[in-house]
């Protein structure tokens, strides 16, 4: 079995909380820890250092986009265990699995919450990326008879 590679995502700008920042220092630690495993440990680049005004009912969209190709770029070929960052680090890793194994994909999503918030019963009123993915889901699943 191949080891993944462990891509150190710092992003934060995805969150709405006043401390998101510290998702950056989260992330370091995450990658001190699987270096001290042996992993091999990737980092991104530099990403956009500040949030963007919020679109489509999404906060710092436009810094997002600009995170994902940074990201995406990085990407090394093979297994990629992602650490660290806000809701939308694993963005441009789950499109990159689901664009070359035609939708064949699970995904483990490891975090503090469950991140199933819609903006409904979200307290910050936005929904979360585990939500937005299941919700469309469930709407393919529902209208097709299939899985997404």
């Amino acid at each position: 079995m191949v080891s993944p590679s462990v891509l150190v995502v710092p992003q934060w700008q995805g969150s709405v909380r006043p401390e998101a920042g510290r998702l950056v220092a989260g992330a370091a630690q995450l990658a001190d820890l699987a270096r001290a495993q042996g992993a091999e440990v990737l980092d991104t680049p530099v990403l956009p250092a500040a949030g963007s005004a919020a679109r489509y009912g999404v906060e710092s969209f436009d810094a997002i986009l600009a995170a994902q190709a940074l990201i995406a770029g990085a990407l090394p070929a093979g297994p990629v265990l992602a650490v660290g960052g806000d809701c939308s680090a694993d963005l441009a890793l789950v499109a990159r699995e689901l664009r070359d194994r035609a939708g064949d994909v699970a995904v483990l999503w490891v975090d503090a919450h469950a991140d199933f918030n819609s903006p409904a019963s979200s307290p910050s009123g936005s929904a979360t990326i585990c939500s937005r993915r299941s919700q469309r889901a469930r709407r393919r699943i529902s209208s097709t008879g299939r899985n997404p």
